[in-house]
């Protein structure tokens, strides 16, 4: 639930929004809500795969396309080529593709088109010194909480707090651009003035986050496809819902009741959004920048070099 507060009483609950550099009048405080740890949450359960249910997970490994086979009227993957060589896949294996805001250059490999797309996010994460350390900041200048003004995210995971911002679309590189960069770490500072001093020795990072057309998560059977399965798109919260996701999609795969999940299932899927398109799928995955460079190319490709 959320609760709206005023000044005195946000200020209560964390001193640190006083230098803020606007002041704040008032505040939406949502009650039940609480902050998580994504890179600890996605190692632990990495580390519960494989320990408890055996799962091999094969790292510097780079998938480089799929080989797939008609059957019938549908496709099935039948190899995936990889940066270690070539891994065969019996009929009854299904192939998940769960590969975020890589998604779509991967499926591209083998004609189909996703609208996922990735959008850029930038952080500072700073690790502090252990309480009871001689150089830790004094509780009173160290948020308490995720504290949220306009489009920046400040939150306190334990020892460590982490200012984000940034929704950008400039493609797959995940390198900070120099000027928003440097926009966006005068405006996070601000946001941490007492903990300046740790903020100015950690480097800024840039995650992509796989975000799909119509902010919908595309989840389940790619169409005409026999064995080739899609759990992407759900931009900024994929780690917030994945355990969730993962049970859909093996109910919906395995044909179970989804009734208790609640709703349809089959909103999520991929049937009308993911597309056989081969030059699509080529499309999509070229930046502004990549097509604006080759658009003499691409606009005279098809015209007769004996022709003026």
């Amino acid at each position: 639930s959320v609760e709206s507060i005023n000044k005195k009483m946000l200020n209560e609950l964390d001193k640190t929004i006083q230098s803020w550099p606007k002041e704040a009048q008032f505040a939406d405080f949502e009650t039940e809500s609480t902050a998580g740890n994504s890179e600890i949450f996605t190692k632990t359960l990495a580390d519960i795969c494989k320990t408890e249910f055996g799962v091999t997970i094969d790292t510097n490994t780079e998938v480089m396309g799929f080989e797939l086979k008609k059957k019938g009227t549908k496709d099935i993957v039948t190899a995936l080529h990889t940066s270690n060589g070539i891994l065969n896949i019996g009929e009854d294996t299904e192939v998940i593709v769960a590969a975020g805001s890589w998604t779509p250059k991967l499926l591209s490999t083998c004609g189909f088109f996703c609208p996922v797309y990735p959008m850029k996010g930038y952080s500072v994460a700073m690790d502090l010194p252990p309480e009871g350390s001689p150089n830790r900041p004094l509780d009173i200048d160290i948020p308490s909480r995720m504290l949220i003004d306009n489009k920046m995210y400040i939150s306190r995971l334990g020892n460590q707090v982490r200012v984000t911002s940034v929704g950008e679309f400039s493609g797959w590189n995940t390198a900070p651009d120099p000027k928003v960069n440097k926009e966006f770490r005068i405006e996070a500072r601000a946001h941490v003035p007492a903990l300046a001093e740790f903020f100015d020795a950690t480097p800024t990072r840039c995650g992509l986050r796989p975000y799909s057309a119509d902010g919908i998560i595309l989840l389940g059977r790619v169409e005409n496809t026999e064995n080739l399965s899609l759990n992407v798109g759900p931009g900024f919260n994929g780690w917030k819902i994945c355990l969730g996701a993962a049970d859909v999609l093996a109910a919906t795969l395995n044909k179970d009741d989804t009734s208790h999940f609640r709703f349809d299932c089959s909103k999520l899927a991929p049937s009308n959004r993911v597309k056989s398109s081969p030059i699509l799928s080529i499309l999509n995955t070229i930046t502004s920048s990549e097509l604006l460079k080759d658009k003499y190319c691409l606009i005279n490709s098809d015209r007769d070099p004996s022709r003026s």
